[in-house]
């Protein structure tokens, strides 16, 4: 169900990340902005290793990306708190949408 929600979002963007929530799980959103420096700096050297953190540590089912270059997408993500980038928006099914950043781990 979850892709096709996705899918939904990337064709017409929620007001809310909470309106995103999966019904079991947790899912993550990969925010980014294409031409940022540290974005592509993760995007070579941690991604990977941080994507394995959340899914075994954080129980992440999925992960997708959100490009900030879309003004929709980057007024939800900065509702959402997210006020960095590289950063993932973690959506459980039940709780508030959280903020982690990979430098944080």
């Amino acid at each position: 169900m979850w892709p096709a929600q996705y899918r939904a979002a990337r064709a017409v963007p929620p007001h809310s990340l909470e309106e995103l929530r999966p019904a079991h799980g947790t899912v993550a959103l990969r925010i980014t902005l294409p031409g940022c420096t540290e974005c592509a700096r993760f995007e070579v050297e941690d991604r990977s290793d941080y994507e394995a953190w959340l899914k075994h540590g954080e129980g992440v089912t999925h992960i997708y990306d959100w490009d900030c270059q879309r003004a929709s997408y980057r007024r939800s993500a900065e509702a959402a708190g997210v006020d960095e980038l590289p950063s993932y928006v973690l959506l459980p099914a039940k709780g508030a949408p959280r903020v982690v950043r990979p430098h944080a781990t």
